[in-house]
């Protein structure tokens, strides 16, 4: 199945910075992202990888400031209004 970064962020109500219409066909952990796949950041022990992963898309919290403006127009940030567990849950996505 495949999705468009837009189809995500209007399903969780979320925010875009980047091209929404960048497609998505898997899920990936954020330090193995590679392109058409989607990621998260949850856990700050792994905000070092956001500025390093290949992930077409990158869900983070809607307070989430990178500190490396150049990786803003790599990869594409989705702003959540909610939790990103509920994303996760939604596409039954096993996270540990």
């Amino acid at each position: 199945m495949e999705f468009t970064a837009k189809q995500i962020s209007d399903l969780v109500s979320g925010i875009i910075e980047g091209d929404p219409d960048v497609t998505i066909h898997k899920v990936s952990k954020i330090e193995e992202g590679e392109p058409g796949s989607i990621s998260f950041l949850s856990n700050p022990v792994y905000t070092h990888y956001i500025y390093t992963t290949e992930a077409s898309v990158v869900i983070v919290n809607k307070s989430f400031l990178p500190t490396l403006f150049f990786r803003i127009q790599i990869n594409i940030f989705i702003y959540l209004y909610e939790k990103i567990i509920s994303f996760a849950s939604y596409f039954q996505i096993n996270i540990k």
